[in-house]
C-alpha cells in the first residue's frame, strides 16, 4: 500500500490504533477528511505483545502499546466506567475541577458511553449491558453511601446496593447503563469503516509540525497530527503532566454466567465474568519507566479472585500487562499546546476512562477546524484542554 512518504502530505496522521485512535479516524472520515493515516505500534485494537516475561529486571519493553486485551484464552473485553475516577472521591475530584467540573465530567463520560454503544450496535460489536458496580468492604458503608449521595446530587444515574453477592464485600453503587465491550473488535471495525490507511507494527519515534518519523526511519508528511496513544509517549510537550503506568490483567476459568463489571471502592481491582472467564485487572500506578514485575502482580490478581470466588473459579489461563497514562488531575489531555500548533493530543485515559475518551475522540473534527464546535463540545474541551496546565513549558 502506498503511504505519504513523499509527494503531497496527508491531511491527518493519527498515532495510535486503539479504541481512541480508531474512533478519531472514524469521526474525521465522517466529517469528510479523505486522507488519514493511522500508525499503530502493534495491531489495531490489540496493541503490542506485552506478555509476562521471566527475567523482568532486563527483558521488559517500556515502549509498548497502551492497549491490553486478551485475544484468546481469556475474555477480550474492557470495561466502560462512567463515574468520576473510582480511586478519587467526588470531593477530591472537585478540589481540582469544582463540583460543576464533576457534573461536566459525568455528562461527558455518559455521552461517550452512549456514543460508543451506538457505534458498537451499528457495527455488531459483541458487548453485554449488565452495568458496573463499585463495591465496598465492611466498614466502608458510610463512605460509599456518602459517595452515592454526592453522585446523585450531581445528576449521575446510579443506585445504592445495601448488599452484594460477593464474599468480602457488603455494599455497592450500581451504574446500570455501563457495559462491557469487545474493545479489539470495536477499534478494528471503526478503523475499517473510516477507510484510513494503516501502518501496523511500527512506532512513531519523533513528531514535529509537518512530519512523523517511524522507528524504521521512514517519514510521514502531513498537515495535522493527532497523538492518541495510551502507551509510553516520550514527548517533551507532555513532560511533567503525563505519567506512564502499567496495568496488569489475568484471565481465570469459571463456570459463572456473564456479570456486571465490578471495581473496588478505591480502585485496587476491577473484574467481570465474560465467555467463561473472569478478567481481572488492577495493581496499577506503578511507573512503566521501571520493569513491570508482571509475574508477581498478575499472581496477586489471581489470588484476589480466588479469595472472593473460592469455589467458583479454576486455573489461570492467561496473563498480560499494558501501558496507560495518568494525568495529575484525573482527566485526559486534549488539544494543541499553542494556537499555531497542528499537533493535537488525546491522551491520559487513566485506565478507567474509555467512555470519556470516546467523547474526546468525537472532538477531532472541531479541533482541526473542520466544523464549528458545539456548546456541549466547548464544555468538554474546557474540562480536558491540555492548556489547563499553565506551567507547561510550551504554553
Amino acid at each position: 500500500m502506498h503511504h505519504r512518504f513523499e509527494g503531497a502530505p496527508s491531511d491527518v496522521v493519527v498515532i495510535g490504533g486503539g479504541s481512541t485512535g480508531a474512533a478519531v479516524c472514524y469521526h474525521l472520515s465522517r466529517s469528510g477528511v479523505g486522507s488519514i493515516i493511522c500508525v499503530e505500534a502493534g495491531r489495531v485494537g490489540v496493541g503490542d505483545d506485552c506478555t509476562v516475561v521471566s527475567n523482568e529486571s532486563e527483558d521488559y519493553f517500556p515502549f509498548r502499546s497502551g492497549t491490553g486485551v486478551f485475544e484468546s484464552n481469556g475474555p477480550n473485553v474492557i470495561k466502560q466506567v462512567v463515574t468520576v475516577p473510582p480511586y478519587s472521591k467526588v470531593a477530591e475530584f472537585a478540589m481540582h475541577h469544582g463540583f460543576e467540573g464533576v457534573r461536566n465530567y459525568l455528562r461527558m463520560a455518559a455521552f461517550g458511553r452512549d456514543l460508543e454503544l451506538e457505534l458498537a450496535n451499528m457495527f455488531q460489536v459483541p458487548l453485554n449491558r449488565l452495568g458496573s458496580i463499585m463495591v465496598g468492604r465492611l466498614g466502608e458503608e458510610m463512605q460509599l453511601l456518602e459517595e452515592y449521595n454526592s453522585l446523585k446530587e450531581l445528576g449521575c444515574d446510579c443506585e445504592f446496593l445495601k448488599s452484594v453477592p460477593l464474599a468480602g464485600f457488603t455494599c455497592g453503587i450500581r451504574f446500570p447503563h455501563d457495559f462491557v465491550i469487545d474493545s479489539a473488535k470495536y477499534a478494528q471495525e471503526l478503523l475499517r469503516e473510516s477507510g484510513a490507511e494503516l501502518i501496523e507494527g511500527h512506532r512513531a519515534v519523533d513528531i514535529n509540525e509537518t512530519k512523523v518519523t517511524l522507528d524504521d526511519g521512514r517519514v510521514l508528511h502531513c498537515i495535522n497530527i493527532i497523538v492518541a496513544t495510551g502507551g509510553l509517549w516520550l514527548d517533551h510537550a507532555l513532560a511533567g503532566i503525563l505519567r506512564p503506568c502499567y496495568s496488569y490483567l489475568t484471565a481465570i476459568e469459571t463456570s459463572l454466567p456473564s456479570s456486571a463489571n465490578y471495581f473496588t471502592f478505591g480502585f485496587s481491582h476491577d473484574w467481570c465474568v465474560s465467555n467463561g472467564y473472569i478478567r481481572v485487572s488492577g495493581e496499577d500506578h506503578y511507573s512503566s519507566l521501571k520493569p513491570p514485575q508482571s509475574s508477581r502482580r498478575c499472581n496477586a490478581l489471581a489470588d484476589f479472585i480466588h479469595s472472593h470466588y473460592p469455589d467458583q473459579v479454576g486455573a489461570v489461563v492467561n496473563t498480560r500487562y499494558g501501558v496507560y497514562s495518568e494525568t495529575p488531575d484525573g482527566v485526559p489531555l486534549v488539544g494543541s499546546v499553542t494556537n499555531e500548533s497542528r499537533i493535537f493530543y488525546m491522551v491520559g485515559c487513566n485506565a478507567w476512562g474509555q467512555a470519556s475518551m470516546s467523547a474526546v475522540a468525537s472532538l477531532a473534527p472541531s479541533l482541526l477546524g473542520i466544523r464549528p464546535m458545539t456548546p456541549s463540545e466547548e464544555l468538554t474541551l474546557a474540562l480536558v484542554t491540555i492548556r489547563r496546565f499553565k506551567a507547561h513549558s510550551k504554553i
